[in-house]
């Protein structure tokens, strides 16, 4: 974001003044400039929006809201570019939060990501055991940190949120999945993310002692005969391919598909067609 001058500055304001106007088609005009402009004139509708009266602010929210989505848009084209093959896990969470929350810093979550790799990195030393090393990656995340599954509160948007994850320690499989992977692909553990039909869990790679972990539920340890009768009991007909780790393109996509659900249920078609076109763009090369 760059500083304005002052004929800038003036020109923003008329156009957010011009955001009132009863005329519809002055309004759209007004609002394409801003769009034109971008995060530039963000804090400058965040000004005027605090003294506007109900139905200009509302205007300058419709405003402020059209310009984040297409800041979030290019930056996931941006990201889906720049990705050869695979995308970056991390990178790609961090970006859907922006949905939720365009004016957050990420950074200081990936602080916290790498602060806790160093601090289960410590409760590891010396131990080579699998199974005590399945059973500190859960003592670290669901007894010390207190990471949690959000039952009371599934559909909520935080718990599909990256930030809001790691701030509330709280989320769906798939969030607190995402945390588990984030933090163990610090240290070289071969933790996979393991998309079964209406969960999510992760396996602890290393045969014979390969395990599934469900961090949603505790951290309960299941072997592939009880992933097999999940499916079963869950009304699905069992494949092969459910066991089978899932790419981080997938798991965006269904972190996507999480939250138009959060949002269809709260009525707001605006913010689902926002998904959708994300996950369009996700799924795109180009």
């Amino acid at each position: 974001m760059k500083s304005l001058n002052e004929i800038e500055i003036t020109e923003v304001k008329s156009l957010i003044k011009l955001l009132d106007d009863d005329d519809d088609s002055i309004y759209r005009i007004a609002l394409d400039r801003l769009v034109e402009k971008g995060e530039d004139v963000l804090p400058y509708l965040r000004l005027a929006s605090a003294t506007a009266d109900t139905a200009h602010e509302r205007k300058i929210e419709a405003a402020f809201s059209s310009i984040t989505d297409e800041i979030l848009k290019n930056l996931l084209r941006e990201f889906r570019r720049k990705s050869a093959g695979d995308v970056d896990l991390e990178r790609g969470s961090f970006l859907i939060a922006l949905h939720g929350y365009p004016q957050e810093s990420m950074g200081p979550y990936v602080d916290l990501l790498n602060s806790f790799a160093i601090d289960l990195d410590q409760r590891l030393t010396g131990i080579t055991d699998h199974a005590d090393i399945v059973d500190q990656i859960n003592n670290f995340f669901i007894g010390e940190k207190k990471f949690v599954g959000n039952r009371d509160e599934y559909y909520h948007p935080d718990n599909h949120y990256l930030n809001r994850v790691l701030t509330l320690r709280r989320g769906v499989p798939l969030s607190l999945a995402v945390v588990y992977l984030l933090v163990t692909w610090r240290l070289n553990i071969p933790m996979q993310g393991i998309g079964l039909p209406g969960h999510f869990v992760v396996r602890y790679a290393v045969e014979p002692d390969a395990v599934f972990i469900d961090p949603f539920n505790g951290g309960r340890l299941l072997s592939r005969d009880e992933c097999v009768r999940y499916v079963s009991d869950a009304g699905y007909e069992f494949r092969e391919e459910f066991l089978m780790p899932v790419s981080n393109v997938q798991i965006l996509e269904r972190m996507l598909r999480n939250l138009i659900v959060s949002f269809e249920r709260e009525e707001k078609p605006e913010k689902v067609e926002l998904l959708r076109q994300c996950i369009d763009i996700l799924n795109s090369n180009v």
